[in-house]
């Protein structure tokens, strides 16, 4: 899936908040010891907010009938966790890879929808969401994104100039050319 997505970049569409003003998505960026699959820019006016993205498996079970989560869901947010951590103690890492971040916002995307649907996972997956930056989305996210697109092409004009993801190793390229991150980088 993690390929398909690398060229067609609007499957993130139903996730990606500023959709209007949609700028270049990166794959594959190694923060510490793990990779983010994806990651964008939102120039919001409150400062740079960076979205890392995880991508998981879609069949596991998530929460099983006792209402325990599974082990694979405890360890891709330990890794999301992971990230802010490493961003934590390593402000200067934070800084040469983003140039400027006054906030970041982590997805994984694991799971189908249907079980996300039972009482325990919707009970556990709102309870997480209240008390942490990481939302977690089922891989019905991509169907979403493709019926959008067939129902209202118009909508997707931003990702007509990023059709594709660009590797993590141009990121430093495009902040570093983006004017809006330079009075960000003398703040932050």
């Amino acid at each position: 899936m993690k390929d398909v997505i690398k060229d067609n970049s609007f499957l993130l569409y139903d996730i990606y908040e500023r959709k209007q003003g949609a700028f270049p998505i990166f794959h594959d960026l190694l923060i510490g010891k793990h990779v983010a699959d994806f990651t964008w820019l939102n120039d919001s006016s409150s400062g740079p907010e960076w979205i890392l993205v995880k991508l998981s498996k879609p069949n596991i079970e998530v929460v099983n009938a006792n209402g325990e989560v599974h082990t694979e869901l405890l360890k891709e947010i330990e890794i999301v966790k992971s990230w802010d951590n490493y961003f934590q103690l390593n402000p200067a890492e934070k800084t040469r890879i983003f140039g400027a971040a006054a906030n970041f916002k982590f997805k994984i995307i694991i799971g189908s929808k249907s079980q996300w649907q039972t009482e325990e996972s919707l009970k556990w997956r709102m309870q997480l969401n209240k008390s942490s930056n990481i939302e977690i989305r089922s891989y019905n996210t991509f169907a979403k994104s493709i019926k959008e697109i067939k129902e209202n092409l118009n909508a997707f004009f931003k990702f007509n100039q990023f059709h594709e993801t660009s590797p993590a190793n141009l990121l430093e390229m495009h902040w570093k050319n983006y004017a809006y991150m330079d009075t960000w980088r003398k703040l932050l």
